[in-house]
């Protein structure tokens, strides 16, 4: 099985440039002060309804492809971040998810290659043909949720591992 996902993933360009699984970058080893906190779980156009139900209709005439699901866990503190990341399939579709999104209140960051935004609870940005949210994560039981500079933090960091991917 889990061969015939890779051979999947392969065949439709995910990993391109002939990267293995273990470069792509959300199993980056080296975000500074994050652990892998989760597995990364893969959605596509069939199941994606099952994780933004009532939402996927944005996603789809976009060029959406895949949503990568990860969590990090912050070294000092134990908070868990959850990482979105939609493959939308070019730097247009991307952009477009953007856009939608950071239009209401909120404010934009700077440090990343690309636009990034953030309104006090999830930050958003885009790099390439990814739209990324990085947010806590709804299902960790925790009494403390992560603050903006540590979402920030893990969002500059995947930024960086993203556009390494991409050259």
């Amino acid at each position: 099985m889990c061969s015939v996902l890779f051979l999947v993933l392969c065949l439709s360009g995910v990993y391109g440039k002939a990267q293995g699984a273990e470069d792509f970058f959300l199993l980056n080893q080296g975000f500074e002060d994050f652990n892998m906190e989760s597995p990364v779980t893969v959605y596509n156009r069939s199941n994606l309804f099952g994780h933004i139900n009532g939402e996927a209709e944005v996603y789809l005439p976009l060029g959406f492809r895949f949503l990568y699901l990860q969590s990090h866990r912050k070294q000092d503190t134990g908070v868990i971040i959850s990482v979105e990341a939609y493959d939308m399939s070019s730097p247009e579709g991307a952009m477009d998810i953007f856009e939608n999104y950071s239009q209401y209140g909120g404010a934009k960051l700077k440090g990343f290659t690309e636009q990034a935004w953030s309104d006090e609870y999830r930050v958003l940005f885009y790099n390439g043909g990814y739209f990324m949210q990085v947010m806590p994560d709804p299902t960790a039981e925790l009494d403390e949720e992560p603050n903006l500079e540590e979402m920030v933090a893990l969002a500059k960091q995947l930024d960086r591992a993203l556009s390494q991917q991409l050259k």
